[in-house]
């Protein structure tokens, strides 16, 4: 993966939760703090990450060792967990020290790749970077179904191979290899095995996924019962760029769309190949589609709150402020208070953890909101749907008044969105790059059925292959009417 395909993904990441630490609207509480040393960790900046270094001395070695542990213990969310799965930070130094004890210099790439290594197996995290130069190293497995030609049905409590719409022989193997697959029927099932590489044997394949697009695009199309809307991304360019205006007036357009919408049978929002952005994006147009003042929460009842954990730190600290310093206007209200925070991590140097009120569902008299718009949503993932873009399936079945009216349709997404609002630092010989997510939204993901993990995802109620994606919208909507208005949707967003 290239340089520019790198720090897009670490730029989602971040954009996941963006902003001030001291400065978000909402319920914080305090978990526990403990101390830590003071050190001026390296932002990555355009200079100092083409600046690389492919051999360091022995003793800078050292120094980027201390460096990696302090970063790691000291600013990733997930550090704890680790713990859990049974990694040893003294293990973990001596097992690298181990590859280059003898050595008068250190290639930076090697380190690179024992640094990731000596880590890999107890980190589970698609947020989680070391990179140097061209090479990254995302400390995460991701998991796809790879589909058989085979197909079951189900019939009572049981399971029977079907060929030519005809019932063969019963099928007695895992349920786990069964992925409802309604296009080719009512209770199908295809085979496939989930794995993170091609199986050994022959017969499955994975499918084509669409590209990843890396800017905002919007489109709609409908029929007289379902309305379809495409967004490619939820990433909103930065002030003065050229892109920002156009974005912006997607957005509107897709507001009074829906606006003018509330009245149909079907919502189909299609986020194949969307990375995710910023999240504020992807809320708000839940909040959209749903109908949702938030605004007005007189007589509401607060319920079912949704949680994330985060982390704060002298280098955390430091990375918000320099970061919340480059966006300008965009992020000029947190600055000040960026800079007080981080005053007081420099003299008083600790590690914090928090618990945040992220969102709420909201009840009147006991009861669910009703959402203005009361139709079913179709939601279409493939696994490049990623960050933000997750999120608005999360957030959605959350906040839904039911949530048996959303059901999503494709591939599992990627599993890109346990840990969010990430920050890159630098080692300062080699400048290989790590990249640590400091806020965990575990908490959230934790109380939806469909979430299965990092690097595997969300698993939608309705699996298919491009190919018959078309077929399954027709089947689960009952809208013959989209057989031409997305007649070519196989090929990417409408």
């Amino acid at each position: 993966m290239n340089k520019k395909i790198l720090s897009l993904f670490a730029f989602i990441g971040l954009l996941f939760f963006c902003g001030s630490f001291l400065n978000a609207e909402s319920n914080i509480t305090f978990i526990k703090s403990y101390s830590t040393e003071y050190k001026k960790t390296l932002p990555i900046t355009e200079y100092n990450w083409q600046n690389v270094n492919g051999t360091i001395s022995y003793e800078e070695f050292i120094e980027e060792l201390e460096e990696f542990k302090y970063l790691l213990t000291t600013s990733y969310i997930g550090y704890e967990k680790m713990l859990m799965q049974g990694f040893d930070i003294n293990v973990f130094e001596n097992n690298v020290k181990a590859e280059f004890e003898k050595s008068v210099s250190v290639d930076s790439k090697k380190l690179q790749s024992s640094l990731y290594e000596n880590i890999k197996k107890f980190v589970q995290d698609a947020h989680f970077f070391i990179n140097f130069f061209m090479t990254e190293k995302v400390a995460c497995n991701f998991e796809n179904v790879y589909y058989s030609d085979l197909y079951v049905k189900k019939v009572g409590d049981k399971y029977f191979y079907i060929k030519d719409n005809k019932i063969k022989e019963e099928y007695k193997e895992s349920e786990d290899n069964l992925f409802c697959y309604p296009s080719k029927g009512s209770d199908v099932y295809r085979i496939g095995i989930f794995s993170n590489e091609q199986p050994k044997f022959d017969g499955y394949k994975l499918d084509t996924a669409i590209a990843p697009a890396t800017s905002l695009r919007f489109n709609s199309k409908q029929t007289s019962k379902t309305v379809y809307y495409s967004l490619s991304s939820f990433m909103l360019p930065a002030e003065g760029d050229g892109k920002r205006k156009a974005s912006e007036i997607m957005l509107e357009r897709l507001k009074k769309s829906v606006q003018n919408n509330y009245d149909k049978e079907n919502i189909i929002v299609d986020l194949r190949g969307n990375l995710g952005g910023i999240q504020g994006i992807s809320m708000d147009l839940v909040n959209l589609l749903l109908g949702i003042d938030y605004s007005n929460k007189e007589n509401n009842v607060e319920k079912d709150i949704y949680y994330m954990n985060y982390l704060i730190s002298p280098s955390i600290a430091l990375a918000t402020y320099n970061w919340d310093k480059s966006l300008g206007n965009f992020s000029k209200k947190y600055v000040k208070g960026d800079k007080k925070n981080l005053d007081d991590f420099t003299k008083n140097p600790r590690c914090e953890l928090y618990k945040n009120y992220f969102f709420s569902k909201n009840y009147n008299e006991g009861f669910p909101i009703k959402n203005k718009y009361q139709n079913k949503i179709y939601v279409i993932f493939d696994r490049n749907t990623s960050s933000a873009a997750e999120l608005f399936y999360g957030y959605l079945v959350s906040v839904i008044d039911e949530p048996s009216r959303v059901k999503l349709v494709g591939e599992n997404s990627a599993g890109r969105i346990e840990n969010g609002s990430v920050w890159s630092y630098l080692l300062p010989y080699s400048h290989i790059c790590v990249v640590l997510p400091s806020r965990s939204f575990s908490p959230t993901l934790d109380r939806i059925s469909s979430w299965h993990g990092e690097g595997k995802g969300f698993f939608p109620d309705y699996w298919c292959t491009g190919e018959d994606l078309l077929e399954t919208l027709i089947a689960v909507t009952h809208d013959e009417e989209l057989r031409t208005v997305l007649s070519n949707i196989y090929y990417g967003l409408q």
